[in-house]
């Protein structure tokens, strides 16, 4: 059985990532040419894709995959260690997570190695992966 989970997408997590696009938009109308300004449509491109493309997602094969933009990780949820929730900001996490929320969840797995998650559902996304692990509290 598959399990899909849209990312929840926090206010402010929209705004600062809307950054590019009124530089973009300011950039555009002052210079009134788009060679100019070319060079900004990259990280537009890249942060409406994350914006748009950000689910979690466990297959049949016991497998955590963690899509945010272009980037795609499948974890094997039998290698997860440890699901802490959040609260707050960290600047490093920031920059390193496949979160749009504030609200998120950190998952341990492997050697230490982590990945935030920010479902819409997280309880059900937590419960569902705890179910499929029984090591983990």
């Amino acid at each position: 059985m598959t399990s899909l989970y849209k990312s929840k997408i926090d206010f402010y997590v929209l705004l600062i990532k809307s950054v590019p696009f009124f530089i973009l938009i300011a950039a555009f109308m002052y210079w009134q040419s788009f060679i100019i300004v070319a060079p900004l449509v990259v990280p537009c491109v890249f942060t409406l894709v994350q914006l748009l493309r950000t689910y979690y997602k466990i297959t049949s094969e016991n497998s955590l995959i963690v899509v945010t933009g272009f980037q795609r990780k499948k974890i094997n949820i039998q290698e997860i260690t440890s699901i802490t929730k959040n609260v707050g900001f960290s600047l490093n996490d920031w920059f390193s997570n496949c979160s749009l929320s504030f609200d998120n969840s950190t998952l341990e797995h492997g050697n230490g190695q982590r990945i935030i998650v920010s479902p819409r559902e997280q309880e059900k996304l937590i419960l569902d992966i705890k179910s499929r692990n029984t090591n983990l509290k």
